[in-house]
């Protein structure tokens, strides 16, 4: 306002002359006042940024630092395209991240709580290994609330920033209409790695490839996590409040409710290098799966299992037994992706190989005591049987390790010591059945015989009909003259095998 008042009182002034260099002093003056009042305002927005005690996590991502970049520029001065380039980057960086504004950016960024001591510490209140011993310390959250005082300030519109680089640089029309312009129209923010923005799609029939692939992923992409819906609320919650740090009662229920870090971004989680990051394909597996009444009660039983765990019942852990191409990763991938539709419960999958890995990951998701996980480990003992079995059962022993309550393990097998039963127990295998006596259920699926392998196709059939999908028998008489034909060809009768041949009929 300074510098206005002294603009107004020059012009005010001003001898009255016809002197054009009285003039350029004028606008001279002028544009050094503004150039002064942007860098002081950068300034202050990047003291405000260095100031940040427990949200600095919120400025590593490439959209801060491209955000940083701009007011780095801004502060120093720096030329018209060296401003356009920053703000370039910065803009198109948000895109990418499908985030509709710097101020959701922001928000986002304290929901997740990513890195942050005050976050989990709240959200591990009733952790028995909780470092804070039960209790949120008041250096935290005095800290937490001079941060949410400096994000508010931080979050600064687009067009204030655009404006601030208009004034210094000029810009073409186009340019100044492009970067004013929402990008609202994103349904959710994405939280991409680089390697997980590929869906790979496989085993279509080549006549129907392209039709089918555009449909799946179109049924695909109108998937959207419950965290994502909730975040967007909980984000209006915030940023209506006249002052973020009235939030604090708010994050103190949410964090303990939905977690932090990459628990608190996504409901389905995926166990990659070491790390948990969000399982993309997981509303893709299993697409095309429907409930057939060969699986009926096993369905009902495993549902029924982890909704009493979702209740926070104590984990009664699962085995499902069966032999190979019986339908158990595709029986587990439907029921979960209906759990995890209705907001119940998180999944977490751990593929056989990550399972040197299983301790930290039970110490992880231990943390977050009041969210209900369920462990998926499918088929472990294919490969290193041995040695993962000895891990499997080292970390269900009470002696040796506590496992977390709030975390229900279902491992996968098709060993036939396990579901042919104590028969088939040949010398060195009985330490298989020793596996039987760790879970606290265990279900097979049965092999099947020719009528139900029919009616399993069938089934699979009507299912992609009902989808819309066109399929290229239309009588009972085709579907079992097909069948025949293609038993007698294979020789094998599972679930697998009933699905390649629905394929072939697509």
């Amino acid at each position: 306002m300074l510098e206005f008042f002294v603009v107004f009182l020059f012009a005010l002034y001003m001898p009255t002359s016809n002197n054009p260099n009285v003039l350029l002093t004028y606008i001279g003056i002028y544009h050094e006042f503004e150039l002064n009042r942007i860098e002081r305002a950068a300034s202050a927005l990047m003291k405000d940024v260095a100031s940040l005690l427990v949200f600095q996590d919120i400025f590593r991502s490439p959209q801060a630092q491209a955000f940083l970049k701009v007011l780095l520029a801004l502060r120093r001065g720096d030329d018209a395209l060296k401003l356009l380039d920053s703000y370039g980057e910065f803009f198109r960086l948000m895109a990418v991240g499908g985030y509709s504004s710097w101020e959701d950016y922001i928000l986002d960024g304290i929901l997740i709580g990513e890195a942050n001591p005050f976050a989990e510490a709240a959200a591990s209140l009733g952790y028995p290994l909780n470092p804070w011993f039960g209790q949120i310390p008041p250096s935290l959250e005095a800290a937490a609330a001079a941060d949410l005082e400096a994000l508010q300030r931080l979050s600064i519109t687009e067009s204030t920033l655009s404006g601030w680089v208009l004034e210094l640089a000029d810009a073409k029309p186009e340019w100044r209409s492009a970067v004013t312009s929402s990008l609202s129209c994103h349904n959710g923010h994405k939280h991409l790695d680089d390697d997980e923005a590929h869906i790979g799609l496989s085993g279509l029939n080549e006549d129907n490839k392209r039709h089918s692939d555009k449909e799946d992923l179109l049924e695909t992409s109108k998937v959207i996590d419950n965290l994502v819906i909730n975040r967007e609320m909980w984000r209006k919650r915030i940023g209506g409040l006249w002052k973020w740090s009235e939030a604090m009662p708010l994050l103190k229920e949410y964090y303990p409710k939905h977690g932090v870090g990459r628990v608190a971004t996504s409901q389905v989680l995926l166990l990659k290098g070491g790390k948990l990051v969000s399982d993309l394909k997981f509303f893709y597996r299993g697409k095309n799966h429907c409930e057939l009444t060969v699986h009926r009660s096993q369905r009902q039983d495993i549902i029924g299992f982890l909704r009493e765990h979702s209740l926070k019942y104590s984990p009664n852990h699962l085995l499902l037994c069966g032999p190979t191409g019986s339908g158990k990763s595709s029986l587990l991938h439907a029921i979960s992706q209906k759990l995890v539709r209705e907001g119940d419960l998180r999944v977490v999958t751990m593929p056989d190989t990550e399972l040197k890995n299983l301790g930290f990951v039970l110490e992880e998701l231990g943390k977050f005591c009041n969210v209900r996980f369920a462990l998926f480990i499918d088929d472990p003992f294919a490969r290193a049987g041995e040695e993962n079995l000895r891990m499997i059962k080292s970390s269900l022993d009470e002696n040796l390790q506590e496992w977390p309550e709030n975390v229900f393990l279902i491992v996968t097998s098709n060993k036939p010591e396990l579901y042919d039963g104590i028969s088939s127990v040949t010398e060195g295998s009985s330490k298989w059945v020793e596996l039987k006596h760790i879970f606290g259920r265990i279900i097979f699926l049965e092999k099947l015989n020719f009528d139900q392998f029919l009616q399993s196709v069938q089934e699979m059939l009507d299912h992609r009909k009902q989808r819309g999908f066109p399929i290229s028998v239309t009588t009972s008489l085709e579907i079992n003259d097909a069948t025949i034909r293609w038993t007698q060809q294979r020789g094998v009768l599972n679930l697998r095998s009933a699905a390649q041949l629905a394929k072939s009929l697509w």
